[in-house]
């Protein structure tokens, strides 16, 4: 019971600061990409239900334990993204893309759905997120993400940074690629 109301308290308090990081992201990798737009508008496809523990191994010492691969990373982040990811949790983040890009948020089964892919042509796939872990300043974040695009996708850890009041990638580690 007692990690349960700290999952949800942890949710809770993540919101708006998840919503900056998924934007931050989200929008980074969609300026770096600019040469996938195929049409004037892009949609991105969110899960609308975070990763909740997959990859993440189940255990008291995963906040102190080796899967999150990036050295730089405090054991507060740590605890944050094993406490926020213990559960599965709806994203109600508002993610705020660049002006020719739309967060279209859907559930497992559409996502996975190939006529619902074809309704949304201008997609290059769906993006699975964990929620986002923090550290007690709130300047750094760390979080899981895969990506399917039909026959390609990957999976990665993904670091950001506050920085100059905006949040910047630092690192990514990749633990799958297709």
């Amino acid at each position: 019971m007692g990690t349960i109301l700290l999952a949800l308290v942890e949710s809770y308090r993540n919101d708006q600061d998840e919503s900056d990081v998924y934007s931050a992201y989200l929008s980074q990798g969609l300026d770096e990409d600019t040469h996938d737009w195929s049409t004037d508008r892009i949609e991105v496809v969110v899960q609308d239900q975070t990763a909740g523990g997959n990859p993440m191994r189940w255990s008291w010492l995963l906040p102190f334990d080796r899967p999150i691969p990036f050295r730089e990373v405090s054991s507060s982040t740590k605890l944050s993204f094993w406490v926020r990811n213990r559960f599965r949790c709806r994203i109600r983040a508002q993610i705020h893309l660049p002006k020719r890009a739309i967060v279209v948020l859907a559930r497992k089964e559409q996502v996975e759905s190939r006529v619902f892919m074809a309704q949304h042509a201008d997609a290059m796939g769906y993006v699975v997120l964990s929620g986002v872990g923090f550290n007690r300043e709130r300047t750094q974040a760390i979080f899981y993400v895969d990506h399917f695009c039909g026959l390609c996708g990957g999976g990665r850890y993904v670091l950001m940074e506050m920085r100059d009041g905006r949040w910047v990638i630092v690192d990514e580690h990749y633990t799958w690629i297709s």
